[in-house]
């Protein structure tokens, strides 16, 4: 590229390295590591990160600007492709980082705010079953409030209803004995029975009463088996 007489760069002239690359000319391999070393550890004002920003920013909306961001994209998508396939081609990488990404997604699945949007993003509370119950519970004054969105976890599980006197006290609503009863569903989890959940809340220090959906209809049945227990 050629100067003026100023010492400027003229505009329109073809820069001298275009189309090379450090790996293709010992000229450009060596400016970079030149300016490597002078701008290590150098600070920029904020005025000059300012100037930099505003001139990348116009840069990336003009054509080329956009068509060189999406060139350089899909180059790094490519390349990281590439390097991925290259560790997990080692069967000994495989092993250690499923188990980082599984340590990792238990550690993150046991955080309450992460449980709060799981079930939450999954299910549509409250369930007409659920609307029922909370009428009965208010129609009747009963000390619980409605908390199956998510809002409270115990432990891993959300319950249905919380005691509001202070009481360390929850309600859970199975919507079918099938869903919960081992003798009907194979390989059902032990945590989703109706003796699993009893002792999970147990275990917290929490006192559980646990209605059907079936018996719903009985009012003063549901009314009776939660003053058992406020």
């Amino acid at each position: 590229m050629k100067r003026d007489s100023n010492g400027r760069f003229v505009k329109g002239m073809t820069p001298w390295n275009k189309g090379l690359t450090k790996d293709t000319d010992k000229r450009v391999r060596e400016y970079g590591k030149k300016g490597s070393i002078t701008n290590t550890g150098r600070k920029l004002s904020e005025e000059h990160k300012r100037k930099i920003r505003e001139t990348m920013k116009r840069w990336a909306e003009t054509p080329e600007g956009r068509a060189e961001i999406l060139r350089a994209s899909k180059a790094a998508g490519e390349a990281n492709k590439v390097h991925m396939r290259k560790l997990w081609a080692n069967s000994e990488y495989r092993e250690t980082a499923g188990k980082k990404s599984l340590a990792i997604i238990h550690a993150r699945l046991k955080d309450p705010e992460v449980q709060k949007k799981r079930i939450r993003g999954l299910i549509k509370h409250p369930n007409k079953a659920e609307q029922q119950l909370n009428e009965i519970i208010q129609k009747h004054s009963l000390p619980f409030r409605y908390v199956g969105d998510g809002e409270v976890i115990i432990d891993g599980k959300n319950p249905d209803f919380i005691a509001t006197d202070g009481q360390k006290r929850i309600i859970e609503l199975f919507d079918g004995e099938y869903w919960h009863n081992p003798k009907r569903r194979a390989n059902m989890p032990h945590h989703q029975t109706y003796e699993g959940t009893m002792e999970h809340y147990a275990r917290n220090g929490f006192d559980a009463t646990i209605l059907f959906v079936s018996d719903l209809p009985n009012e003063s049945m549901i009314v009776n088996q939660i003053v058992g227990v406020v």
